[in-house]
C-alpha cells in the first residue's frame, strides 16, 4: 500500500501535470490512472483494486492492485498473484459482462457485503479472484457518459472491519471517481475542457484542502490586502485574506502546490503561509478587481497593454492586406521601434507573472515562436511574423548589454529590468 508520503508526492506530480498543461495528452493517461489508483487504495485501505476503461465495445483492465497481505510470506502465492495481474491487464471484457458491466451500463454503484442479501455473489467471486471476498464495491467513472469503473475488494485486515467496506467508503469512492473521471476524460478527449470552477474543485479534492466558491464565505482583512499590494498577489497567484499572527497569514490560491511561489511570497512579504484555501482562477481575478480596481485605473499608462494586444498589432502589420492601423511593417525592423520595445517588455513581464524559469525565442521557417518553461514544461505563448526575429533578439541583447554584432558565439548577460520600465 502507498504510504501517505508517497501518495502526497504522487498527487503533487499529478497536479503539476494538470495545471501546467493546457492540453494534456493521451500519453499522460497511464500515469494518471496509477496516481488515481494510489489515492483509492490509500483512502479506502483496499486489499484489491481494479480500474477499468471503456474501449469501443469492451471494458479494458487498466490497473490492477493486490495487497501483499493477500500472500504474506508465501512466495508461490505472490508469484500467482503477479501472473494473474499480468493476464488481466492484457484482457478485455465485452460491455455488459458481470457486475462491472452492469455498473458501466447503468452508472449506478454496486455494493455487496458478506452479511448482505447478495453474499452468494461474493462466494462465487472467490473462485476467480483466488482469495476470499468479504466485501465488494464497484462505482462508475462518469462525466457526461460512463467511461469506466473502479472496483475494490475487501478492506485490509489492519482496518479492523472484518474486511467490510462501509457506506462511508462508498461515498468516498464515488467522490474520487467523480473528479478522477473528469481528469481522465480530459486526457483522452482533446476537445474536453475543464472550466475554472471544476478545476478548482478537482484540486481541492485531490489536495484535501478547503474550497472557496464565493467571496462572502471568507473573512477578508482589507488592511492586509492593501499592505500586501496587487503586484505581489498577481505575480505569485496568492491572495492573503486573514492575518493569523504577526508573521503568518491565511491565503487563497488556485494552485496550492506551487511551492516556488509560496516561498517567493513569503520572502517578499516576510509572512509565513499557515493556512491555504483553494479558489478558482475566476474568483481570484474577481477579488483582485474588487480591491484594486481604482488604484489600477489611476496607475494606468500608455505602456499598460497586454501581451496579446501587442502581438496582434505586430501581426496585423504583416497580414495579407499589407498592414493595418498605425503600425507598418517597416516600423518593426528596428530594435528601437516602439512596438518592438513594448513587445519585449511585455514578454518579460508576462513570463515573470506566469512563473516561467526560461523564455525561448525560436525563429522558424515561416514564423517566430515564443515559449515559456513553467514547472519544467515548455508552453507556447506567441506566434509572430518571422520578420520581427532580428529586431526582438537584438533588443534583448541590448537589454542584456551583449554584443549585438556577435551572431555565432553564445553570450551570457543579465537584464536589470527596472532600467527599461521607468
Amino acid at each position: 500500500m502507498a504510504t501517505p508520503q508517497i501518495a502526497n508526492a504522487l498527487r503533487r506530480s499529478l497536479l503539476i501535470k494538470i495545471i501546467s498543461k493546457p492540453a494534456p495528452s493521451r500519453e499522460d493517461l497511464d500515469s494518471v490512472i496509477e496516481l488515481t489508483a494510489a489515492k483509492v487504495v490509500e483512502a479506502l485501505q483496499a486489499q484489491s483494486m481494479t480500474f477499468y476503461l471503456v474501449e469501443g465495445n469492451d471494458s479494458a483492465f487498466k490497473h490492477v492492485y493486490y495487497s501483499p497481505t493477500l500472500w504474506g510470506k508465501d512466495k508461490a502465492k505472490e508469484t500467482t498473484f503477479h501472473e494473474t495481474r499480468a493476464k488481466l491487464l492484457a484482457l478485455k471484457l465485452p460491455l455488459g459482462t458481470g457486475n462491472v458491466g452492469k455498473v458501466i451500463q447503468t452508472g449506478e454503484s454496486i455494493f455487496f457485503t458478506k452479511h448482505g442479501p447478495d453474499a452468494g455473489s461474493l462466494v462465487s467471486m472467490a473462485k476467480t479472484t483466488g482469495f476470499e471476498v468479504n466485501s465488494m464495491l464497484t462505482v462508475a467513472l462518469k462525466t457526461a457518459t460512463v467511461i469506466g469503473a473502479v472496483q475494490v475488494l475487501n478492506k485490509e485486515p489492519a482496518a479492523g472491519t472484518d474486511g467490510q467496506f462501509t457506506d462511508k467508503d462508498r461515498t468516498l469512492l464515488e467522490e474520487v471517481a467523480e473528479y478522477s473521471s473528469t481528469l481522465i476524460q480530459r486526457m483522452v478527449d482533446p476537445k474536453f475542457q475543464l472550466n475554472a470552477d471544476d478545476t478548482a474543485r478537482f484540486i481541492a479534492k485531490l489536495t484535501d484542502l478547503p474550497l472557496v466558491t464565493k467571496a462572502e464565505d471568507i473573512e477578508i482583512d482589507e488592511k492586509l490586502v492593501e499592505v500586501t499590494g496587487d503586484a505581489i498577489m498577481r505575480r505569485e497567484g496568492i491572495f492573503p485574506h486573514k492575518q493569523l499572527s504577526p508573521n503568518s497569514v491565511a491565503v487563497l490560491m488556485t494552485n496550492p502546490l506551487d511551492y516556488v511561489k509560496r516561498e517567493s511570497f513569503s520572502q517578499a512579504t516576510e509572512m509565513h503561509i499557515e493556512e491555504v484555501r483553494v479558489v478558482s482562477a475566476t474568483l481570484f481575478d474577481a477579488l483582485l478587481k474588487q480591491f484594486f480596481k481604482d488604484s489600477k485605473a489611476q496607475a494606468a499608462t500608455p505602456d499598460d497593454v497586454d501581451i496579446d494586444s501587442v502581438a496582434d498589432i505586430i501581426s496585423t502589420a504583416y497580414d495579407d492586406t499589407g498592414g493595418g492601423g498605425d503600425v507598418k511593417a517597416a516600423d518593426l525592423e528596428s530594435e528601437d521601434s516602439a512596438p518592438i520595445i513594448q513587445l519585449t517588455n511585455r514578454i518579460i513581464e508576462d513570463a515573470y507573472v506566469s512563473g516561467a524559469s526560461d523564455i525561448h525565442i525560436e525563429p522558424q521557417e515561416k514564423e517566430l515562436i515564443v515559449r515559456y518553461r513553467i514547472d519544467g514544461l515548455c508552453q507556447e505563448k506567441l506566434r509572430l511574423p518571422k520578420q520581427v526575429s532580428n529586431a526582438l533578439v537584438t533588443r534583448l541583447k541590448i537589454m542584456c548589454n551583449l554584443d549585438i554584432a556577435e551572431r555565432r558565439l553564445p553570450q551570457d548577460g543579465r537584464i536589470v529590468f527596472k532600467k527599461y520600465t521607468k
